[in-house]
């Protein structure tokens, strides 16, 4: 008998799992789908492991095929709100049917057994996957809303390739952008939690965390921020993200140094972003299927104006607010210029106004190239004057603005062909005059 049991043994196979995702939720670096082929020319006869693809954050805006059964994940987890919005709380788990034998259940619930007896604690499973693993009454009212979720993706966006290319264009210029912002002294405004060309859609998904930091090199937490574009109607997400794998990373907090905070009361999902000095999670900006270019440039615009110093310890919005009032006038003009109304506006208002191109979905990189609207450069607040003390401030609506200013120093972006335009999205300009 022992001989018998020895004989078993042997033929018995070790299984293991191997789980990663495809997408990381934090930073949106993506991971190489050919880790699956890789992993699995490790098996033996003895041993086997299979590989669970984490592809909730990834399908939203990639395609991912399983036609090639040998280079396939063995198992697929994914979020149908991720992909659609709606419905919320569904997701599936796709399994390869020839697992079926090997996989375990250790309790069990209405609808998934064949028999049961309720002397002894024996049930015999039914013999089909889908309906062995879903326990009592499925959610039949939102998986009936999927099919319509499916058709309406179909029409609007043709199929997943469109979405990709999209994300990948909005989300390059989006990080080309932040990563070019700086304060009047040069610092770097913005950290960017990726290393990957945000270009290139095989390695870096529609995400951009980030972290900011003042003209000191002081930092600024993301909690703050999140409430205070939520007050613009702009959402983003701020904290860890649920992933300590990358506060680790990129924040350089270690496992020690959590549970020694969580003892003194620092803990997931609280306010306190910046602790002992080290940052807990970052801001994210999320782009996806339904995000346009305008939203892109209210973002920036809103950014640009509460996190960009242009004199020490002063943004745009700080100036306009403390230095910009009623009882400001508008400098004084000579006869031979242009009398057009000068409104003086003390109210800092984002929002998009009137585009005067406008991009359809999808947008390409090529798009983004061509268009008068978008080929421009970045302010560089470094070139302002550093010391700002002797300057009034004043802001006007770009249409009223006189052809001829005298004494008056702009600063705008240029636009394609040289064209001036101070602020893409509302048409205005700060003018700086002693």
């Amino acid at each position: 008998d022992d001989d018998d049991d020895d004989e078993k043994n042997d033929d018995e196979i070790t299984y293991n799992l191997f789980a990663y995702p495809a997408q990381c939720n934090f930073s949106g670096m993506r991971f190489p789908l050919n880790w699956i082929s890789k992993v699995k020319r490790l098996n033996t006869k003895k041993s086997k492991t299979l590989v669970l693809l984490d592809a909730a954050a990834f399908v939203p805006s990639a395609q991912l095929s399983l036609a090639d059964k040998d280079s396939s994940p063995d198992f697929v987890c994914l979020s149908f709100y991720k992909m659609f919005g709606y419905p919320t709380g569904l997701g599936a788990l796709l399994v390869k049917t020839e697992l079926n034998p090997i996989l375990g259940k250790g309790y069990f619930g209405g609808g998934t057994i064949n028999s049961v007896v309720y002397e002894q604690t024996w049930q015999e499973f039914s013999k089909e996957m889908s309906t062995r693993y879903e326990d009592g009454t499925v959610n039949f009212l939102n998986i009936i809303a999927l099919d319509h979720s499916f058709d309406a993706f179909e029409r609007i966006y043709g199929n997943i390739k469109n979405v990709s290319k999209h994300v990948t264009s909005l989300n390059t210029f989006l990080s080309r952008n932040m990563r070019s912002l700086r304060h009047w002294n040069g610092q770097r405004v913005c950290t960017i939690n990726s290393d990957r060309d945000f270009s290139d859609s095989k390695r870096q998904g529609g995400i951009l965390s980030f972290n900011v930091r003042r003209s000191d090199g002081s930092k600024t937490g993301y909690f703050e921020m999140e409430k205070l574009a939520s007050s613009f109607g702009i959402h983003i997400r701020s904290g860890g993200n649920c992933n300590p794998g990358s506060i680790a990373r990129w924040c350089g907090v270690s496992a020690e140094e959590v549970i020694v905070n969580y003892g003194e009361g620092k803990y997931c999902s609280d306010e306190k972003d910046i602790y002992k000095g080290k940052f807990y999670g970052a801001a994210r900006v999320s782009i996806g299927a339904m995000t346009t270019i305008e939203e892109i440039l209210i973002w920036l615009d809103f950014f640009k104006r509460y996190y960009v110093e242009i004199m020490p310890g002063k943004t745009v919005h700080d100036l306009s607010v403390s230095t910009v009032s009623k009882s400001l006038k508008p400098p004084v003009y000579t006869k031979d210029m242009d009398k057009s109304d000068i409104k003086n506006m003390d109210k800092d208002d984002v929002h998009p106004s009137k585009i005067s191109e406008v991009l359809e979905f999808p947008i390409l990189p090529k798009d983004l190239k061509s268009s008068k609207l978008l080929n421009h450069e970045p302010i560089n607040y470094s070139k302002l004057p550093q010391d700002l003390s002797s300057f009034k401030i004043y802001k006007y609506d770009y249409e009223d603005l006189p052809p001829a200013v005298s004494k008056l120093q702009r600063y705008s972006t240029k636009i394609g062909n040289g064209q001036q335009r101070p602020n893409i999205v509302r048409r205005s300009i700060y003018i700086l005059t002693n």
